[in-house]
């Protein structure tokens, strides 16, 4: 199975979870909860092959982040690089440079992505080294350990701790 399949299945199976529920008299989700919930179970689905590094997780999705992450980039750091060859302060045009990264949200969170795509590939590169495909990832234990994690950081920001029942719902279980 590849990551359309693993996210077809994880939707369906939550998507038959609705209407049951709603045949059983449940009130009927906002939309925008049907959309997250739709998101994060997808996700859920397709993270059951971060254990192999050339999976689309592990491999396609960081990939092209960090393409577009390094384009946007590189203006802030040629400017550094002129900046620099012209007056020969690596201080000061450190200072600006870090300044001008982390001042500006849209670059700030530029760099966090790309730093979190890198973190992928490498935790990808060490499950799949240390634990092999399809091993413990696909376990029922870790689905509900994962489960109460992503439940917990939904809780703690103020989401509905569901979106971790959601997440685990399909998650590592296909």
């Amino acid at each position: 199975m590849n990551y359309i399949h693993h996210a077809l299945i994880g939707v369906g199976t939550a998507g038959l979870v609705l209407v049951v529920a709603e045949t059983f008299g449940l009130q009927p989700l906002p939309p925008l909860y049907l959309g997250l919930g739709a998101l994060v179970v997808g996700i859920g689905s397709i993270t059951t092959d971060l254990d192999h590094p050339k999976s689309f997780i592990s491999n396609s999705i960081p990939s092209r982040i960090i393409r577009l992450a390094l384009a946007i980039l590189v203006i802030p750091l040629l400017a550094a690089t002129g900046a620099l060859l012209t007056t020969r302060d690596v201080q000061g045009t450190w200072i600006q440079v870090t300044g001008l990264i982390f001042g500006v949200n849209f670059l700030r969170w530029t760099l966090i992505a790309l730093a979190v795509s890198f973190g992928l590939m490498l935790l990808s590169l060490l499950l799949y080294k240390s634990l092999h495909n399809r091993g413990p990832l696909h376990s029922i234990l870790f689905a509900v350990g994962v489960a109460v994690i992503v439940g917990w950081v939904s809780w703690y920001y103020w989401l509905s701790w569901t979106l971790g029942l959601a997440f685990g719902w399909v998650g590592f279980g296909i």
